[in-house]
């Protein structure tokens, strides 16, 4: 993980509860925190989660709801208030065996977090789906691969009268390049993050870009986040945008 400074400060969003963190013997997918040794070797992939206490972090715990041995549990992503926690897995879900790579929710009440469920129709397929990135007025943007398929597009679908709506595949600038991944939408919408694969200004394979969004819902043309964020022969995956108390902000890449 590299931090890399970003101008300007305010295109980034602040993530200041807890931190959460996915685990799979091999590094890690959101925001760190040094992870003990028993915990890098369960196999799987598990999410852990720390506490900022007094200007310090806690050693990683495994979060409660976490699927255990042999299970994937990856790519987290909480709601602007704090009460709901989506997050990728491919544990079996009724007739669904271990593998198929759904979205899931763990909703939180009075301090403590519920069961996991599966968000199933709309949102889920029988193809993959993952990295859900969340906006403050709940819309849920994620990564679809149809069945079969090794092609990633991103969708968005909206959150209206409690259920999610049918997803709507995003035009060309959002689903850009030959190829794309794990996309971070703004809380307010205002931009998207993506790691787009082969296109014509890319540093390397997968570079980050920025697409713009105005209130009419229409989508700039995608912007390479430059040298200070992309570097030859270091790919983007998953981008974590925070924002700090300081003049400039960070990305976690």
């Amino acid at each position: 993980m590299k931090l890399i400074r970003i101008i300007p400060a305010g295109l980034f969003v602040a993530i200041t509860v807890a931190l959460f963190i996915s685990c799979n013997g091999h590094g890690t997918n959101q925001h760190t925190n040094p992870v003990p040794r028993s915990l890098l070797a369960l196999p799987g992939t598990t999410i852990l989660y720390t506490k900022e206490v007094n200007g310090k972090w806690t050693p990683p715990e495994i979060v409660p709801f976490s699927g255990g041995p042999g299970v994937m549990d990856f790519e987290p992503a909480l709601s602007a208030d704090g009460s709901k926690f989506y997050f990728l897995s491919n544990r079996p879900d009724g007739n669904e065996p271990v593998g198929d790579q759904d979205i899931w929710v763990v909703e939180r009440n009075a301090g403590e977090w519920g069961v996991p469920q599966n968000l199933g129709e709309p949102v889920n397929t029988d193809g993959g789906e993952f990295f859900p990135s969340v906006t403050s007025d709940g819309t849920l943007y994620f990564t679809r691969n149809e069945k079969g398929s090794r092609l990633n597009q991103i969708f968005r679908s909206r959150w209206v009268d409690g259920a999610f709506q049918v997803p709507e595949l995003l035009p060309q600038q959002v689903n850009c390049g030959t190829n794309r991944y794990n996309a971070f939408i703004a809380p307010d919408e205002s931009y998207i993050i993506v790691p787009a694969a082969v296109m014509a200004d890319a540093y390397d394979g997968v570079d980050y870009y920025i697409v713009f969004r105005d209130e009419n819902d229409r989508w700039s043309e995608p912007v390479n986040m430059g040298a200070l964020v992309n570097m030859d022969n270091a790919r983007g995956w998953s981008p974590v945008p925070m924002k700090l108390k300081r003049p400039t902000g960070t990305m976690t890449i």
